[in-house]
This record gives C-alpha cells, sequence and structure tokens, in this order.
C-alpha cells in the first residue's frame, strides 16, 4: 500500500495509479486533524512538504520512504523498485 501526503499534482498521483495498476494500491493523506492518528503511527515528518511511501505488508512493517522530489520520474523509479 502507498500514501502521499500533500499531493503537489493530481496528475503525478492519477499517471502513477494507471502505470501501476494491479501491483500497487495507491492513497492519498492530507494533513488535517481528522488524520493525525495516521501521522503519529508512521512518524510522518510533517514539514516534508510531498512524498511518497509504503507500507509492506505486515502489522510491524516499517514504511519505506522515497527519496527526492516527488515527480512522476522519481516516482515511477521508486515503485518499481519495490512494487510487485
Amino acid at each position: 500500500m502507498t500514501w502521499w501526503l500533500k499531493p503537489p499534482n493530481k496528475w503525478v498521483t492519477k499517471a502513477l495509479s494507471v502505470e501501476f495498476r494491479r501491483r500497487v494500491l495507491l492513497g492519498v493523506i492530507k494533513l488535517s486533524k481528522a488524520n493525525i492518528d495516521l501521522v503519529n503511527k508512521f512518524n510522518v515528518d510533517t514539514k516534508q512538504n510531498n512524498f511518497m511511501f509504503l507500507l509492506p505488508d505486515g502489522d510491524d512493517a516499517k514504511p519505506i520512504v522515497m527519496k527526492g522530489a516527488y515527480n512522476f520520474k522519481s516516482g515511477t523509479k521508486f515503485l518499481e523498485e519495490h512494487a510487485l
């Protein structure tokens, strides 16, 4: 499962979801009071503007955080390495 905080461009998220269809479940989390439990659960750095991370299967699995800019090229590279 993949989550984003504050996606800068809807088209990047949509393009990645189409590109990696049936290989990874994509979702978006916006910083808000309603989502603060998720932010705290996964130790999300709220100072970072946009980023993507993967949640491997398992209750004690730690998120894998993408390094670099949030764009189609770096997102594709990250998901190719970690998606099914």
